[in-house]
């Protein structure tokens, strides 16, 4: 997520006040060649002031003192976020903005806050006041879009992102965002050359290397989408410790090599995402989407686990999604395959019995193809 830095910037109007007052008290001469300048000067700051119409009185609508005071708190904000005083920060953008409801950089950061405190109807009104300004930025716009897109109003999404592209066309995550929308509207090859556009203007922004790969996979290319999901590693840069994309691309690197039967391979890059999905789980109270996507890079583990011929580590690592989802069908068959019959005496005489193991599906008994349809988990504030 993009942060919208404050641009404090002096308010025209004042400075041009005095420059009126200068040149009339300049041209106080009787003398008749200096006051035809000065006529001369007053008829064109009529006609500025024609032209301008309604934008130089918005200008000058606001008290220089509220101004100030607008500025003050907004700084003020800024100060206590960056010392992670959330709450008081919040408090001081709302009184910038209540000070100066023109402050269009106050009401932005003060629509991020809500956004993050998780009033997100409160966050989307205060962001469309903002881009009413004519000087608000495109990153404020591309920020309103993705706020509709996560929301699942991607009219307004598309709308709000085509202001922004107005403002900057090179922004990767504006790109990254036409791409989603291409998505959800099954534009498949423009979803494609929105990504890579994404990657044209920051060669290592992983979320469009995530949603690349992904568009490989449902091709039918897991050679591209290896090429694609292996870049940062290869590259050395984007440490797993710091991007949070990485368990996405190290799971989709996992699922394109079980779909080239690159089995063992496929077990290492899957338990290095499961590791760090579940640093995820531990560090902060996990969310359902957190939970579901950690049990989602075990059950793929455990499927190229199983085909590399360790079926005792594929039931363990099975067992582990059947905790967080008792009815995952892919661990239940893994699990039901990999059980050893045991001899259980029967109570009604000497003799014994061999339970038999369940059966799943027409291919029951057999060891399980790779997974290709398997669903890529993606990792996203969006």
């Amino acid at each position: 997520m993009r942060s919208i830095a404050p641009l404090c910037s002096e308010p025209h109007t004042e400075s041009a006040g005095h420059s009126v007052q200068t040149e009339e008290q300049t041209t106080g001469s009787p003398v008749i060649s200096s006051a035809i300048p000065a006529l001369a000067f007053c008829v064109l700051l009529l006609v500025l002031f024609t032209q301008s119409g309604c934008r130089l009185w918005n200008h000058t609508e606001i008290s220089s003192k509220e101004t100030l005071e607008s500025r003050r708190c907004l700084q003020q904000a800024v100060d206590l976020l960056d010392d992670g005083e959330t709450d008081e920060g919040t408090r001081a953008l709302a009184q910038a903005v209540k000070a100066n409801p023109k402050n269009y950089e106050a009401r932005a950061m003060y629509a991020e806050q809500l956004w993050k405190a998780g009033n997100q109807e409160t966050a989307i009104i205060q962001m469309q006041l903002a881009v009413r300004d004519e000087d608000a930025t495109a990153e404020m716009h591309i920020r309103l879009a993705q706020m509709f897109y996560e929301t699942g109003t991607y009219d307004s999404a598309q709308k709000a992102l085509t202001a922004g592209f107005r403002r900057d066309a090179t922004d990767p995550d504006a790109w990254v965002l036409q791409g989603k929308l291409y998505e959800q509207n099954h534009q498949s090859d423009r979803a494609l050359a929105a990504f890579h556009q994404a990657l044209f203007h920051d060669p290592e922004n992983t979320e469009a290397m995530v949603h690349l790969a992904d568009s490989y996979l449902r091709m039918g290319k897991p050679q591209r989408a290896l090429e694609i999901a292996q870049y940062t590693r290869n590259r050395g840069f984007a440490a797993s410790s710091e991007d949070p994309n990485m368990p996405a691309l190290l799971y989709r690197e996992g699922l394109a090599m079980t779909q080239l039967e690159r089995y063992a391979d496929a077990v290492e890059a899957l338990t290095l995402a499961a590791n760090q999905t579940s640093q995820t789980l531990g560090e902060v109270p996990a969310t359902p989407q957190q939970v579901a996507e950690h049990a989602q890079v075990l059950s793929a583990l455990a499927n190229a686990q199983l085909q590399a011929g360790h079926p005792a580590e594929a039931a363990a690592t099975a067992q582990q999604v059947l905790a967080f989802e008792p009815t995952n069908a892919q661990c239940l068959n893994i699990v039901a395959q990999t059980e050893k019959p045991t001899l259980v005496p029967s109570p009604a005489s000497s003799t014994v019995t061999v339970p038999v193991t369940p059966q799943y599906g027409s291919n029951a008994g057999k060891s399980p193809s790779p997974n290709a349809n398997q669903q890529p988990t993606n990792s996203q504030s969006r």
